[in-house]
């Protein structure tokens, strides 16, 4: 999939949380809610998303809970939690 094509799709980051609210703190974890277009499967999220996260160098402690109801990736990047 180009970039382009990415793009004309559509898809969201949002932050949430203390973050969102502005009363986080140093060393505190930045809450975000990744929303996709409807044709992104569950499947996509996690074999797409996770395999592109897993790969870049910034990424560590990833961990990804695929059956919860609401799905979830964890992760640091750069010593940040995400």
């Amino acid at each position: 999939c180009s970039e382009e094509v990415a793009q004309r799709a559509g898809g969201q980051v949002f932050t949430s949380g203390s973050y969102r609210l502005g009363v986080n703190e140093r060393g505190m974890d930045i809450d975000t809610i990744c929303v996709a277009p409807r044709m992104v499967t569950r499947e996509d999220f996690f074999d797409s998303l996770k395999f592109i996260l897993e790969d870049h160098e910034s990424v560590t402690n990833l961990t990804s809970v695929e059956s919860a109801s609401v799905p979830i990736i964890t992760f640091d990047f750069d010593n940040v939690n995400i």
